[in-house]
């Protein structure tokens, strides 16, 4: 159900994976993925998945206290180190894991 005035055309895929190059000044097919390598490993913390409740010898759940919690490790190989340098920062500022500057 939509007004007379809200007829706005939503932009296909393609046109805003354009946009976001645009705005990051790299592209994707040409530059990036090329960039990259064939490897990658990614480690997350068992209790990330599972719960931190460990089960004892009687069946019973327990929770543990921790002094840190450990994080998410994604590593990838590159074929382009130089140009990965160039646009990581960016594509980390896209994904909010880091502020510009």
């Amino acid at each position: 159900m939509s007004s007379a005035g809200n007829d706005v055309k939503q932009p296909t895929p393609d046109e805003t994976v354009a946009a976001v190059e645009k705005i990051f000044g790299f592209k994707f097919r040409e530059d990036l993925l090329p960039a990259l390598g064939n490897e990658v490993a990614v480690s997350a913390p068992y209790e990330s998945i599972f719960g931190s409740y460990k089960v004892n010898a009687q069946g019973e759940k327990k929770k543990e206290e921790k002094d840190s919690e450990p994080g998410l490790i994604f590593i990838v190989s590159l074929n382009n180190t130089d140009k990965i340098r160039e646009i990581l920062p960016r594509v980390l500022t896209a994904l909010n894991f880091a502020s510009m500057g």
